[in-house]
């Protein structure tokens, strides 16, 4: 009996993403701008234009690519942003649940055919800080694979004397609802990392419904763009001259780190002109992601100081030496994250990050100082 194809079926049930596209003679990038307002409500153009860039930069042709951290609580959209690039590109979705040699495999997969690199992406959906420190391997990969030149891990084979080397480079976005980046041990993962925060509206926006629609085509004329040898020149000129130049708000690091984003920019042709483009970039660097950076860890070690100084004090009240109560202080420091103090979500790993980093360990009597004898 001949084998019957149900799949044919799968994208006729679903409605087509060109029904909802305003222009139908519109170009690659204008019909991708136009549908990502339909699926996830942004405020305002700056983080728009970041997430839609980064999710359709070509890797073949770029060096440094920061990890893109969606952050946000539950329902604010920052998986749906994360879906939304994975189908337009034709990509699988990631979870933690993925273990390295999955994720390894993922992109040995997607990243060449023989020895012909392609353009690819990880979308990671609904990261655990956990799975980064009980799994280093993991770790490594993301902290390695943001550059190029630093992608390739070595593990052993089953063969003995002999290793087997994986390239790990590729844009990365990872939908979260822990500020990863702050935690002491995840700390080298800040420098490697740009953030967009995702809050609910204040008012009640109607999106639809990503699973409900179809995305046939769209991955192949993501392909036809940028197999176009005039925009990969101009995304290499403007990434050159973009390195060269000099900004007051930003160093050389942060320039090496965003010239690919900003070449990506150039080619979708967002902006008129690379002064706008460099315009669009410190309005997100200086009005986004710095008071996300700065604000999230300070926030909690400076009530988790104010906590150590109270205890100190009744410390000294009775002249003993008390251990801190480690129930106590976990149920205090996920109150702070429930009454909204801190955006950092508290568990025993997290606590013990930040508690570490101030100098206390914890015993069976409770947190202890380590200079405590």
């Amino acid at each position: 009996m001949p084998k019957f194809d149900f799949t044919k079926f799968h994208s006729s049930e679903s409605d087509n993403w060109r029904d909802l596209i305003e222009s139908p003679n519109g170009s690659y990038p204008e019909n991708i701008y136009s549908l990502l307002d339909k699926f996830v409500y942004y405020p305002n153009e700056t983080l728009k234009i970041l997430v839609l860039a980064y999710g359709l930069c070509p890797s073949a042709l770029s060096k440094r690519l920061p990890l893109l951290f969606l952050y946000g609580t539950s329902g604010t959209g920052k998986s749906t942003a994360g879906k939304f690039v994975a189908k337009v590109r034709g990509k699988h979705i990631l979870s933690s649940s993925d273990t390295f040699a999955s994720l390894r495999n993922y992109l040995d997969e997607t990243k060449f055919i023989d020895e012909l690199e392609l353009n690819c992406i990880l979308v990671w959906d609904d990261l655990d800080p956990s799975v980064l420190i009980e799994q280093p391997n993991v770790f490594r990969m993301l902290k390695v694979g943001y550059d190029r030149q630093t992608q390739w891990i070595s593990i052993s084979s089953q063969k003995a004397g002999t290793n087997i080397r994986f390239a790990t480079f590729s844009p990365k976005i990872i939908s979260t609802i822990h500020p990863v980046w702050t935690l002491p041990k995840l700390s080298e993962l800040d420098r490697r990392s740009i953030v967009v925060a995702h809050n609910k509206p204040d008012k009640e926006i109607e999106v639809l419904d990503l699973d409900s629609f179809s995305f046939y085509g769209l991955p192949i004329a993501y392909e036809e763009f940028w197999g176009n040898e005039l925009t990969c020149k101009m995304f290499l000129e403007t990434r050159k001259r973009f390195i060269r130049k000099k900004f007051d708000w930003l160093g050389n690091d942060e320039k090496q780190l965003l010239g690919d984003l900003v070449a990506t920019v150039a080619g979708l042709n967002y902006f008129e002109t690379e002064s706008k483009i460099y315009g669009w970039l410190e309005d997100y660097w200086v009005n986004h992601l710095l008071p996300i950076k700065n604000k999230s860890s300070l926030a909690f070690i400076e009530l988790l100081q104010d906590y150590i100084k109270e205890h100190t004090m009744l410390e000294m009240k009775l002249q003993s030496f008390i251990p801190i109560d480690s129930k106590h202080l976990l149920d205090t420091a996920k109150k702070w994250s429930m009454d909204g103090k801190i955006e950092t979500y508290v568990t025993p790993i997290t606590l013990g990050d930040y508690m570490g980093k101030l100098g206390y360990k914890l015993t069976k009597n409770g947190w202890e100082r380590l200079n405590n004898g």
